[in-house]
């Protein structure tokens, strides 16, 4: 696929029973002998640091169509904390993912008051007015 999608990394906590993934697509199963908290290992595969060893290795004639070779991802190196210490990194950013997009709301809701205080402002439904370097609104 495109370049940028190449190489995404998700966690799909609960899948349904005989899924079916596309051919661009790789399902990923750890070894029994790997101490990992799976719902870390997006953030591993996702970090700058992997994406970047990844990024080397996409190959493609088009920049619309590059693939990431399976023995790549393969031979990818996992560095990790202890579980403890991955749980506690999950749910961190689990939290700041939850608060990024409530902030985001709110700076849509606060964009949306802007966006109809500037058409009230110039329609003329609210009058500006400026008194000793005090913006003053009168409707």
């Amino acid at each position: 696929g495109p370049r940028e999608r190449v190489g995404v990394v998700v966690h799909v906590d609960d899948p349904r029973e005989k899924l079916m993934i596309s051919d661009n697509m790789l399902r990923l199963k750890l070894k029994n002998s790997i101490d990992i908290y799976i719902p870390f290992l997006p953030l591993v595969l996702g970090s700058e640091y992997v994406q970047g060893k990844w990024r080397n290795e996409i190959a493609g004639l088009a920049e619309a169509q590059v693939v990431i070779n399976q023995q790549t991802i393969k031979r990818t190196l996992l560095v990790h904390p202890s579980l403890e210490e991955q749980e506690r990194i999950h749910a961190r950013v689990v939290l700041l993912k939850k608060t990024l997009h409530s902030e985001k709301k709110s700076l849509e809701k606060l964009k949306k008051v802007k966006e109809g205080l500037m058409l009230d402002l110039l329609s003329g439904k609210v009058e500006v007015a400026v008194d000793n370097n005090e913006l003053i609104l009168t409707t």
